[in-house]
């Protein structure tokens, strides 16, 4: 029986894995907040929204978005993925920053207050900053894949 056990093994799709991975890097973005922020100076915002916000987190989006774009995954939908990475973005102040001072005011509903608050106010520019590094990687991953299909070389013969 352990002999047939491989077979029967559920395999996730490496579209599905790579979700998981940027899943798991904006969880990490998160919790690195309240790690910098239990044991910095009260001005530490800056250095995360710069340093790892801003840079870290959108390396990673434009990493995973050009793999997606590369490998041609969820085929004509891989766009709308862009849109979930861009609110995965937006969604990290919210996690951080608002809820932060929500906590240490200790005032009921003043999160759902900030959240009305936020996407009430002008959200385009936030939008396109958001959607930008994921868009980016897609269009290039995507230019890539359609190059080499025009040279007639696929993933098994490029390295041949």
């Amino acid at each position: 029986m352990d002999d047939n056990r491989a077979e029967y093994e559920w395999k996730m799709r490496p579209e599905v894995k790579l979700l998981l991975v940027y899943l798991g890097i904006w969880v990490c973005v998160i919790l690195t907040y309240y790690v910098i922020a239990a044991f910095a100076a009260p001005d530490f915002g800056t250095f995360y929204g710069l340093v790892i916000h801003f840079v870290v987190f959108g390396i990673a989006t434009f990493v995973v978005a050009f793999i997606i774009g590369r490998k041609d995954y969820f085929g004509n939908w891989k766009w709308l993925v862009c849109l979930v990475f861009a609110c995965m973005n937006m969604l990290i102040p919210i996690f951080t920053y608002v809820l932060h001072a929500c906590i240490d005011r200790h005032r009921q509903f003043s999160l759902l207050a900030s959240v009305k608050e936020q996407f009430t106010g002008d959200w385009v520019g936030p939008l396109l900053w958001a959607i930008t590094p994921g868009l980016v990687g897609m269009i290039i991953g995507q230019l890539i894949a359609l190059g080499k299909r025009a040279a007639g070389k696929t993933d098994g013969q490029e390295n041949r």
